[in-house]
């Protein structure tokens, strides 16, 4: 295990979360599932990520943290990131803010359009930037994931969350003969029986 020191402490917070306290947590928390695989499930991964919350965050943070985004950031890219790339899930704003660090959602969402509680304009310019940033990196996952393995799910969130659309599907240009009748609305169900009959004569 590392000793890297993962928050860093610059605002005069006296954090102290290292790369060791989230292995440790990680490593038993795995070794209490059934069934180590599961992991790579998404509910046992947010069954994680809750651990680190209970365990390590909400005890080393400072009151406030949740409307501290310069710290917020750390968590993002060099806590929850990391995990997600390694047990192969998509990172989400969603998991990010329920899960793993509490912070509401909604906030959040408001936040990346520039707008702070009450509706008042956000006061933090840097806020909105680290925001979009992570609303970004969650859609590049989703975005990978449709393209690369024809998710359903995620083609799917990519509709709902970000307002994809699907292109149409070009229609084949099919050149007729302007000699040729086109009788094709005729079926075999009894049409030409009903065509009216004209003598010879």
């Amino acid at each position: 295990m590392t000793e890297e020191k993962l928050l860093n402490d610059n605002q005069g917070k006296n954090i102290e979360i290292y790369m060791s306290d989230i292995e440790l947590i990680e490593s038993e928390y795995i070794e209490s599932l059934p069934d180590e695989s599961l992991i790579y499930k998404s509910n046992c991964f947010n069954g994680l990520l809750l651990k680190i919350y209970q365990t390590v965050l909400v005890n080393i943070l400072p009151k406030g943290y949740r409307n501290d985004y310069i710290l917020l950031n750390d968590i993002f890219y060099k806590v929850y990131l990391p995990l997600c790339f390694r047990y192969n899930i998509s990172p989400t704003i969603i998991q990010f803010c329920s899960v793993l660090t509490g912070i509401d959602n909604t906030n959040i969402s408001d936040i990346k359009n520039g707008v702070f509680r009450n509706g008042y304009p956000v006061k933090d310019v840097n806020a909105t930037q680290i925001v979009k940033s992570w609303y970004a990196v969650c859609e590049s996952g989703l975005l990978s994931r449709a393209v690369n393995d024809n998710s359903i799910g995620a083609i799917f969130s990519l509709k709902s969350l970000y307002a994809y659309t699907e292109a149409p599907a070009a229609l084949p240009d099919v050149k007729q003969d302007p000699d040729i009748v086109d009788i094709s609305f005729l079926t075999d169900q009894g049409d030409m029986a009903e065509l009216p009959k004209y003598d010879d004569d």
